[in-house]
């Protein structure tokens, strides 16, 4: 096992196993059944929603430079968006908030 930090000062613990020992309760193939399905969902969602902002910023404006945006700033922010609304409704990143202001 391995502590460290996930990049936002929290820790994080690493546990290397097997798939198979993972996989031998029933109860716990249920629960990562679930978790990965949520996943997916979560993630084509993003996507889909990456796809609608850069065709609609390229429809808005011939010159948009898509490079600017494509950083994991940006999918965080994008996956933030998909989660249920904080207090503020502030954007968290510099990147966000020049797109943002862009449209």
């Amino acid at each position: 096992m391995a502590d460290g930090h996930d990049g936002n000062n929290r820790n994080m613990v690493i546990l290397k196993t097997s798939l198979r020992s993972i996989l031998r309760n029933h109860q716990h193939l249920m629960i990562y059944q679930d978790v990965v399905t949520r996943i997916n969902k979560l993630v084509t969602a993003a996507y889909l929603f990456i796809c609608y902002i850069f065709v609609n910023a390229y429809d808005d404006d011939g010159e948009f430079n898509a490079d600017q945006y494509v950083t994991p700033g940006f999918f965080t922010e994008v996956l933030k968006l998909l989660q249920p609304p904080d207090r503020t409704g502030r954007a968290t990143s510099d990147h966000t908030r020049r797109f943002r202001a862009h449209h």
